[in-house]
């Protein structure tokens, strides 16, 4: 059980670690973000997430905590998972070599390499789809990688320049309107594709989480329209009060983002597929 929660823990540091990193990078580009500094600190955690993950799959095929490691299975660990190892290592390495290199190509290269990852492994390797699901899971990660770095990059600190924030607001906002929607649309896709229909969505133990992933999902999604809506006005008109609420409604965003990432993570790693 230890065991398991700790696959848990470290799955969604990957994911949560990779996700933000692809989102900040990707709010450089488009002009929301202009601070890159937290990217170093993220490739680092990306490297050991993926390196400590593989070392608790080594020693699950031992027999579990308490037991000898049998670092003869770490070949079938590397054989079953080398090409999304390999990305996530390599887009990792990109982040921290920004610390040196302040090429925004080398950023933007970094996040799309960690997003494609994820479409090199999991779930979506079963399916007699080859090609069309793991493109879906890019696109879908790379969307949601947007929606999800918004807590960090759009939340108001001390000392922004007059009129900023209501900028950098109104521009997410823009992309937002048509990226969110399609982030969830596609999730809806994955889900019926993954669980096997509709009717294993609600038979199935793993159909049933990832619906609690898109329960989730919904609500941010409503978050977000009353971001979009409510708060970026009341900004423009009572900058000092709408900064309040625009704090309180980011930090209610990021929570559900945690239990989005901590739900598919346990999708991943306690269940799969019914079939």
């Amino acid at each position: 059980m230890a065991l398991c929660a700790l696959l848990v823990l470290t799955k969604t540091s990957l994911y949560g670690t990779i996700l933000l990193a692809a989102g900040i990078a990707l709010h450089r580009q488009l002009g929301i973000a202009h601070n890159t500094k937290p990217l170093v600190p993220l490739g680092v955690m990306v490297l050991t997430a993926v390196l400590l993950r593989f070392v608790l799959m080594t020693v699950q095929l031992s027999g579990g905590l308490g037991e000898p490691v049998d670092w003869s299975m770490a070949p079938f660990i590397w054989q079953a998972g080398r090409a999304q190892i390999l990305v996530f290592l390599i887009g990792g390495c990109g982040l921290v070599l920004t610390r040196f290199f302040s090429f925004p190509q080398l950023t933007l290269g970094s996040a799309a390499v960690l997003v494609i990852g994820f479409g090199l492994g999991g779930h979506t390797q079963g399916i007699d789809d080859p090609f069309l699901s793991p493109l879906m899971v890019i696109i879908h990660v790379g969307l949601a990688a947007f929606w999800i770095a918004a807590p960090w990059t759009l939340f108001p600190r001390a000392g922004a320049p007059p009129g900023d924030l209501s900028a950098r607001l109104v521009r997410f906002s823009a992309i937002a309107v048509w990226a969110v929607p399609a982030a969830f649309l596609l999730g809806l896709g994955l889900l019926l594709r993954l669980a096997g229909g509709l009717e294993a969505v609600f038979a199935t133990g793993y159909g049933q989480l990832l619906l609690l992933k898109l329960f989730l999902a919904v609500g941010a999604l409503g978050l977000g329209a009353y971001n979009k809506r409510v708060v970026t006005e009341r900004i423009l008109a009572a900058p000092e009060a709408g900064t309040k609420l625009l704090r309180r409604v980011l930090a209610s965003e990021a929570v559900l983002f945690g239990l989005v990432l901590v739900v598919v993570s346990l999708a991943t790693t306690m269940t799969g597929p019914d079939r």
